[in-house]
């Protein structure tokens, strides 16, 4: 399709303020950019809470094999927004907790 390729996958995200209900996940050999747009979120990586602000021109870059929940809360009062690459994208790169769990 047109969002994605072998080697890059394009989605455009939204969440209204509050928890994301976002789980946490693995990311075996893919690579994962976040950018944020609008609103200000927070999230887990590598077990250290990282806080992004669109208003600063925020994005987070998370290699392969890096446990996180990203975006696990919009701290804003306003819905955010942003856009997730994954280089390259893999069909089921992705481990979550739930996974495992089954």
């Amino acid at each position: 399709g047109l969002r994605k390729t072998d080697k890059i996958e394009a989605k455009l995200w939204k969440f209204p303020p509050g928890k994301t209900e976002h789980e946490k996940k693995i990311q075996c050999c893919s690579y994962e950019l976040i950018f944020l747009l609008r609103g200000r979120i927070d999230g887990e990586v590598a077990g250290e809470r990282i806080e992004l602000d669109a208003d600063k021109n925020n994005y987070i870059f998370i290699p392969p094999k890096v446990v996180n929940s990203f975006p696990e809360n919009v701290l804003s009062d306003i819905e955010a927004e942003g856009f997730t690459f994954k280089i390259p994208s893999i069909k089921g790169d992705k481990i979550t907790k739930k996974m495992i769990d089954n």
